[in-house]
């Protein structure tokens, strides 16, 4: 998290007057695996905009809409409901 990436590739590109005040729901990919995918979801304590709570999340906006965000490039092991995507979905 004190990648000074975070900066040039997340903060400094969203920070337009039109974008500054934004919400990010990230969610990981393959290519993120190459580097520390821990380090998105602890981000999310660094920058209030930045909103990943872990791998999967789901976001209701009204009674209308609800968002799902699902990693699935990570292989699943399946021993609890929080490591595992086929179990939250369910």
């Amino acid at each position: 998290i004190t990648d000074p990436q975070w900066k040039t590739k997340i903060e400094t590109p969203y920070s337009s007057p039109c974008l500054a005040k934004s919400i990010l729901y990230p969610v990981l990919g393959n290519h993120d695996y190459r580097t520390n995918a821990s380090s998105y979801i602890a981000y999310s304590r660094e920058n209030t905009r930045w909103h990943m709570p872990n791998r999967f999340y789901s976001l209701t906006f009204g009674d209308q809409l609800r968002v799902t965000a699902l990693d699935t490039a990570f292989m699943d092991a399946c021993f609890s409901f929080e490591s595992c995507s086929l179990n939250y979905l369910s």
